[in-house]
């Protein structure tokens, strides 16, 4: 990996999953990625129990 990229912050290395005896066995993501799988997982948490605002208009009576 360029330095630049690790110095700057945007490329962060996982951690180590599934065989590690190859070559190239490091995995990598960009903050970006890290940052929108936060949002979506506390966004789903918060909203979690609460009734979507298209349900009420589908809902046949």
């Amino acid at each position: 990996m360029p330095r630049q990229l690790e110095q700057s912050g945007y490329v962060v290395q996982l951690n180590p999953k599934g065989a590690q005896h190859f070559t190239h066995a490091d995995r990598y993501t960009t903050a970006d990625i890290i940052a929108a799988e936060a949002l979506i997982v506390s966004e789903t948490t918060r909203r979690l129990g609460t009734q979507p605002p298209w349900s009420a208009a589908t809902r046949s009576t």
